[in-house]
């Protein structure tokens, strides 16, 4: 039997698998814990087992952890096979992994050699089949050289070495999971060529894990209902053809999206001076990603226009009950992301200039500030939870909430009063019309 937890967020806290075999129960559990920005810090692994009086013994424990710089690129992890690994990056991928190097390095030292170095090509995007090779020390002071061989999805299926001979060889099925292993593969470029945590099962597709058993992502999508309604399927379930480049969304409808953009003479996107689409794609597709996420803001401002304006209550107290809360919490894990990733950016820009001396710092922090305004705005009653006080559960309540990010810079003090007097007494009639007003 295997059983799940989840938070409020919507990203899995606990993972139990419970085997029957016979004399006992035998127990796996592992836990999984967050940062702010939704990100996977820290899985503890349980081994146990249960008798048939309900006495439980543990029989092993294990614990993972990771860490993330202000781009959510995996810098640390630190495993009982590979404890404190620190990884240095060019762009979003990784180039070297070096050992032994704590948490809260901000590099290795000059005393630190690289354990190992990612030799990549172009791939099809997020590294996606781009691994060509790696160099590893092998304890001795000689490098070992181990070749990558990929399928059309950009699954490892085989490892060679310098001299050609065949190392490991491998059979995926559809979501990454291996039926047949041969050889020895050190290595943990594996499935989409993303980064697995084996005895976890997980596997780092960038911006979040996915289980390769259940084909799922632990977390929601952080951009949303971009990719569709299900925020936790791989690649609408089709995996066979398609590939998810960063834990965002399908590759292939993402690029697709772009181009129609590029396409659009009417687009608003400033896509810069290229000659060419692919030109652009190949050296913006991680700012176009940005600019997906970004687009939650317009998505909602649509959504809450669509609640107010609608004169069917049926359909309103539909939207409120599940799919309201549901894009505002979106919402908020955007904001979140931007100003995390800014406050992030201005400490390393503090620590390296010191405080008070970087102009880009204080801009960022600035920044970071009108986010916190906008997402304290955004919550359930926002900054005007003393007009609610006595509403008690009416849906307009949240209609007013949703909206009012919108519609408190332009309405003042005494506009709220009026629009919270209308929305207690007035119907759909007053609430039409204090959306057109």
């Amino acid at each position: 039997m295997v059983s799940f937890a989840y938070d409020a967020n919507g990203s899995r806290t606990n993972k139990t698998v419970t085997v029957d075999d016979a004399s006992s129960f035998v127990i796996n559990t592992i836990a999984y814990t967050y940062d702010e920005d939704n990100r996977l810090v820290g899985a503890g692994v349980v081994d146990s087992t249960e008798d048939v009086d309900g006495n439980i013994t543990i029989t092993g424990t294990a614990t993972n952890t990771f860490a993330y710089d202000y781009r959510s690129r995996r810098y640390y992890r630190s495993t009982p096979g590979t404890p404190h690994m620190y990884c240095v990056f060019d762009g979003g991928l990784s180039i070297q992994e070096y050992s032994g190097v704590s948490q809260a390095a901000s590099l290795p030292s000059s005393t630190h050699l690289p354990e190992t170095e990612f030799i990549r090509g172009e791939g099809m995007g997020g590294g996606v089949g781009g691994m060509v090779y790696s160099i590893k020390d092998d304890g001795a002071g000689n490098d070992v050289i181990i070749c990558s061989h990929a399928n059309h999805r950009g699954d490892i299926i085989a490892r060679s070495d310098s001299s050609g001979s065949l190392t490991s060889f491998a059979l995926y099925e559809a979501y990454g999971t291996r039926p047949y292993e041969w050889g020895n593969d050190p290595d943990r470029q594996k499935a989409n060529t993303k980064e697995e945590e084996t005895a976890l099962g997980l596997l780092n597709e960038g911006m979040r894990f996915r289980d390769l058993e259940t084909g799922t992502f632990l977390t929601r999508d952080p951009i949303g209902y971009a990719d569709g309604p299900n925020v936790y399927c791989y690649v609408h379930c089709n995996p066979i053809t398609q590939f998810d480049a960063w834990g965002l969304e399908i590759q292939k409808e993402s690029q697709d999206a772009a181009r129609n953009e590029w396409n659009d003479s009417n687009s608003e996107y400033d896509f810069g001076d290229y000659d060419s689409f692919d030109d652009w794609w190949g050296e913006n597709e991680d700012s176009w990603y940005k600019h997906r996420a970004a687009q939650g803001y317009t998505i909602y401002d649509d959504f809450c226009g669509k609640i107010i304006r609608e004169g069917n209550a049926d359909a309103r107290k539909d939207l409120f009950s599940s799919s309201a809360k549901t894009a505002r919490n979106e919402t908020l894990q955007a904001l979140a992301y931007e100003r995390n990733t800014r406050l992030n950016e201005a400490a390393r820009l503090d620590e390296k200039y010191g405080v008070g001396n970087s102009p880009l710092a204080k801009q960022l922090k600035g920044e970071a500030a009108e986010y916190d305004s906008l997402m304290s705005s955004l919550r359930p009653g926002g900054n005007f939870a003393g007009f609610f006080a006595d509403l008690g559960n009416n849906p307009m309540e949240l209609a007013f909430s949703l909206y009012g990010v919108y519609s408190a810079g332009k309405l003042g003090v005494s506009g709220i009063r009026a629009l919270t007097a209308g929305l207690r007494s007035g119907g759909d009639d007053a609430v039409r019309a204090i959306a057109g007003s």
